[in-house]
């Protein structure tokens, strides 16, 4: 396991999460559940308290810009009815963790070994689920000057796309086969002129506003292994993966996924799609460290609870799984009663 990688979480009270606590597999973590279950809340947890071993600024601070809170008051993130909220995120090397009270705006920091988390810079990228590439031109500029209702990781995720590429040389002879799956599944490479993304094919050149999503989507994870960001000992947080790709492309990013796991990239994934889980189930080999984690609201009591399992199929309740079984029923039944026509 590598030092950067993160082993495990404890909330109460943040969010949504009454009383969670999860175990991560260095290699890559599947997160479901239906909405509301906090998915997306515990990828931008994990990216905050990674983020700020890079940057000049307190977890605290890095939680406001990342989860927004009204008139940034970060007490605003303390569960419903509770009067504090305590977060700690642990890694192999230490720990960070955060005391968050309603009435003050800013959390008591909880001391401990958090003097050794800044110790180690972690590399780290979250992708969210929308893509802003096709809108680059202008954003940085107008984002650091004006008061604007986007989420840090919009900021974050294109001053890592912006990073000039490393040396050939310094590209690993697997790194450059992942790029090339990569070119073959977007149709090309991708070229930044200024501000702007174009997709070069041979002596053509596509710019975002006009590429497909998906193609997006590929095309700023092209950037990300280009330029150094995603490599040995990096954390990706993809929020909802599958979202504009074809299904048929999805099995190439599972596979580019399990790729990057293998050369020690640890990975966090939140998602809804039966393919991108299903996928990942079969395309999995028996030496690959990957977890799967479904988050639920406790039929009795309501809160969030959790499960997490090394193999699909042992996931307990499996809310996806559970869909795509109800639709076939379903369908077989219709098929039944009309006599085979639909």
């Amino acid at each position: 396991m590598s030092d950067n990688a993160l082993t495990s979480v404890q909330l109460k009270n943040f969010t949504a999460f009454s009383d969670l606590k999860l175990k991560f597999s260095s290699g890559i973590n599947v997160v479901i559940g239906a909405n509301s279950t906090g998915k997306t809340h515990l990828l931008q947890l994990l990216y905050s308290a990674c983020a700020v071993t890079r940057r000049h600024e307190t977890w605290q601070q890095k939680l406001t810009e990342v989860f927004l809170p009204s008139r940034g008051e970060i007490g605003r993130l303390v569960a419903r009815g509770k009067n504090v909220a305590e977060i700690k995120v642990l890694a192999k090397h230490a720990a960070i963790g955060n005391a968050i009270l309603r009435n003050r705006k800013m959390p008591r920091v909880l001391r401990g070994a958090e003097d050794l988390w800044y110790e180690i810079p972690l590399e780290c990228a979250f992708i969210p689920a929308n893509n802003l590439l096709a809108n680059a031109p202008g954003f940085l500029s107008v984002w650091d000057r004006r008061e604007l209702s986007f989420e840090a990781v919009y900021p974050d995720i294109l001053r890592l796309a912006y990073l000039p590429p490393l040396k050939s040389k310094e590209l690993t002879r697997r790194v450059k086969g992942l790029l090339r799956r990569l070119e073959g599944s977007m149709g090309g490479e991708v070229v930044r002129k200024g501000e702007e993304f174009f997709r070069q094919s041979d002596d053509w050149e596509l710019e975002f506003s006009l590429l497909a999503a998906g193609y997006r989507k590929l095309g700023l994870l092209w950037l990300l292994i280009r330029n150094g960001t995603i490599g040995k000992d990096s954390l990706l947080f993809w929020d909802e993966p599958e979202t504009n790709l074809n299904p048929q492309i999805i099995g190439h990013v599972v596979d580019l996924l399990l790729d990057l796991q293998r050369i020690g990239v640890q990975v966090f994934v939140a998602t809804h799609s039966y393919v991108f889980v299903k996928e990942m189930d079969l395309r999995m080999k028996s030496t690959d460290r990957v977890r799967f984690f479904s988050l639920y609201r406790h039929e009795r009591s309501g809160e969030i609870a959790s499960q997490a399992a090394d193999e699909f199929a042992s996931i307990d309740p499996n809310l996806i799984a559970d869909t795509l079984v109800d639709l076939y029923d379903r369908d077989v039944d219709r098929v039944f009663k009309t006599g085979g026509s639909k």
